[in-house]
């Protein structure tokens, strides 16, 4: 606990004459006439409990009756064979769990948080990992219970991928440049600086043979940089300006491949590796008022965003690899834009994610027609959606997950801290 004295204003020969004056009393208990005693302010400490690696978070002070909101693992600590769940207020996990995010009211007592370490085992354990706009990751082995943050180095967080058994987060660096990390257990975290000013990447996809591409931008132009393991990158290489993608459409007549567009959808783009894009297939029919994203299953194309106003979200579809695309098809009529769609490729089911109510809509006929998901409450948007582990995972602005195996109904998941910005899965090996 910590008391701090306010003093008075006097003038300085006021305080002479009173030292003079004081007795004994004052010097036992220097609380006198004139000098105000400010409240108690009491600390909430974090303890490594056992860390190997990294340093706890620092420690606060607060008034009673004050909110106090606990610290993620901003530290970095690790612990050898375990993985950070969180803290407790008893050093053998015996008292109150405090999840990092988490708020209590501030009592009369010191508070000492220590952090909870869970066995990793000698297997990998399959986990879904989170990123937010922060540039900070969040891990689950459930779905449902989420741990974290964990650094990734990012400033920015903007998109994450998984391939080859490596996650992959993207976005930018401090200072700016494009910034690159990776993973291979969604918890340590090694990030690249790939240059630039200004920079920022936007989105990245994976093939099924873990080739990365991933797009961003500098001032004027867009640019994709390429990787076969998501670690070693090439690049920058110049594609259309304000270009939407990357997107890996599978298939064995038009898919195989990554495929781009312009923020307008009129010129598609359609590379192997993302090395080079080639002339603009046809695109006829692709035009649309503002497009954020597309999706690849089974040779289809299907491409998402909005009408002028946002007075309708909207998708239209191609099944001849881009060259031409059917009418547009409004979402549930509903208002807002698609900022993100995920597939279950052994059902075919495609789901939508984006702004404005219903927030996520699914379509088992690639895009012809939609219905609204159920289950998801608010009217925040939701800009990514994910499926993984045999199970679809979306998130919103607000750091709340939702999870559903079907893709129809969904229920509340976890709430993280920060803007979700990106999904993944990683199985058992």
């Amino acid at each position: 606990m910590h008391r701090n004295y306010g003093v008075k204003a006097w003038t300085v020969t006021g305080l002479v004459l009173f030292l003079i004056g004081c007795d004994l009393n004052f010097l036992q208990n220097p609380v006198a006439p004139g000098i105000d005693e400010d409240p108690p302010r009491y600390s909430v400490q974090y303890s490594g409990n056992g860390h190997t690696s990294g340093s706890p978070p620092a420690t606060e002070y607060y008034l009673q009756g004050a909110t106090v909101t606990v610290k993620g693992n901003s530290g970095n600590l690790v612990r050898e064979s375990y993985l950070f769940s969180g803290w407790n207020t008893a050093s053998d996990g015996t008292g109150t769990y405090r999840a990092p995010g988490s708020t209590f009211l501030m009592g009369t007592q010191d508070v000492r948080l220590y952090a909870v370490w869970e066995p990793e085992g000698p297997v990998f354990q399959s986990r879904f990992v989170a990123l937010t706009d922060t540039g900070n990751v969040w891990v689950s082995y459930d779905g449902s219970v989420w741990g974290g943050p964990y650094s990734t180095g990012l400033s920015v967080g903007n998109d994450l991928s998984v391939g080859g058994g490596t996650f992959v987060a993207v976005g930018q660096l401090a200072g700016g440049s494009y910034g690159i990390a990776w993973s291979e257990d969604g918890i340590v975290w090694q990030s690249i600086n790939l240059g630039g000013s200004s920079a920022s990447l936007y989105r990245i996809a994976a093939s099924s043979t873990g080739n990365f591409v991933t797009i961003g931008q500098i001032p004027g132009v867009s640019q994709t940089f390429i990787s076969s393991d998501g670690k070693n990158w090439t690049g920058p290489i110049t594609t259309v300006y304000t270009a939407v993608g990357p997107g890996w459409v599978s298939g064995s007549v038009y898919g195989n491949a990554f495929y781009i567009t312009r923020g307008n959808g009129i010129g598609w783009y359609k590379s192997s590796d993302g090395s080079s894009w080639g002339s603009p297939l046809g695109g006829t029919g692709s035009n649309m008022y503002q497009v954020n994203t597309l999706i690849g299953l089974d040779d289809r194309i299907v491409v998402g965003g909005g009408a002028p106003s946002s007075t309708n979200k909207q998708t239209r579809t191609s099944t001849d690899g881009g060259l031409t695309f059917a009418s547009t098809v409004n979402v549930h009529t509903a208002t807002g834009y698609i900022y993100g769609f995920a597939a279950n490729p052994a059902t075919g089911r495609i789901l939508s994610v984006g702004s404005g109510t219903p927030q996520v809509n699914y379509t088992d006929n690639y895009g012809s027609s939609w219905t609204q998901a159920t289950g998801i409450s608010g009217t925040t948007t939701f800009q990514r959606v994910y499926f993984g582990g045999g199970r679809f995972l979306a998130g919103n602005d607000d750091g709340e997950i939702y999870s559903s195996l079907d893709g129809a109904t969904f229920s509340a998941s976890g709430t993280i801290t920060g803007k979700v910005s990106g999904l993944g899965f990683k199985g058992s090996p």
